[in-house]
């Protein structure tokens, strides 16, 4: 028998839960997002985006001609043009809303094709102290493709005993687990089991066809996955962030305000990039946070 979901997850205490995850509180003072986030985990917002902050990023991200986007994943510290749209005042402040804490941009995942990751959460992709006080959108630059390999994810499935790093750990050889690309190691254990849960379960997996403009935010413990494409290279283009609360993150960069929105994001210093006219190259160092998170969530 196999690593199964039971074996690599684990609940943590419910006061260091986001206030709409606690086993009790106050729904008679939600609004409708906050009551949908609280029971599904995931909230779409259609049209959310205005077609012109949309279309600013189009143009400036054309310029890019790799299909994976740019190779790190903070390219938003050199460029206003991604900082424009993954600050928007109206898309910070709704995570705000959902969270109950001021949220931090600190990861940019700018391919047009999928990204193929299997399922999975977030939550045991971050250090155990952070406890869900994480957000992702997934961000429709336009009608997005059935065949480009769609976000796919499990309604609710945020309410499970979320996935812990130090569970996985306890199934895998020590040095695996030392190892900076153990995310990637093993990410075929997380995925198969994550996939027979859900088949226990009798759980529906939902796919995301976007429209231009469209926004689904997903909980950090929310399964999910970047689905194969049925037709490989079709384009899948949108932009992908995730944030953290700014008082949950001991351990990123410094916190700074984006000046045109005044929204937050985290600022790494070790950073070294070169750009050229077929595309962009850039290389993190691989120490510190800023490596982890190359690491973590390719």
């Amino acid at each position: 028998m196999g690593i199964s979901y039971t074996d690599l997850s684990e609940e943590y205490p419910n006061d260091v839960r986001p206030l709409l995850d606690r086993d009790v509180i106050n729904e008679s003072m939600l609004n409708e997002d906050q009551r949908l986030w609280r029971r599904d985990g995931v909230l779409v917002k259609q049209q959310f985006l205005p077609e012109k902050v949309v279309d600013d990023y189009v143009a400036f991200r054309r310029k890019v001609v790799l299909d994976g986007g740019w190779k790190d994943p903070c390219p938003y510290l050199r460029h206003d043009e991604l900082k424009d749209i993954a600050l928007y005042s109206p898309l910070v402040e709704k995570m705000d809303e959902l969270i109950g804490q001021p949220m931090g941009l600190h990861l940019t995942l700018t391919g047009w094709v999928s990204t193929q990751r299997r399922f999975h959460s977030d939550d045991y992709l971050n250090p155990d102290f952070v406890h869900s006080h994480y957000i992702a959108v997934w961000i429709a630059l336009e009608d997005i493709d059935p065949a480009s390999g769609p976000f796919q994810f499990v309604r609710g499935s945020h309410k499970w005993p979320p996935l812990r790093r130090e569970k996985l750990f306890e199934q895998i050889p020590e040095a695996q687990a030392q190892r900076p690309d153990w995310p990637s190691t093993t990410e075929n254990i997380v995925a198969v089991a994550c996939e027979e849960e859900i088949v226990r379960r009798g759980q529906a997996v939902e796919t995301f066809l976007g429209k231009k403009g469209d926004v689904l935010f997903w909980h950090g413990r929310l399964i999910h996955q970047g689905s194969y494409p049925t037709v490989p290279g079709t384009p899948r283009r949108a932009l992908i962030a995730h944030y953290s609360s700014l008082n949950h993150r001991p351990d990123m960069g410094v916190r700074t305000t984006y000046a045109k929105t005044g929204k937050p994001y985290f600022y790494f210093s070790n950073w070294e990039s070169s750009e050229h006219d077929e595309g962009v190259i850039e290389t993190a160092q691989q120490d510190g946070v800023l490596g982890r998170l190359s690491a973590l969530f390719k």
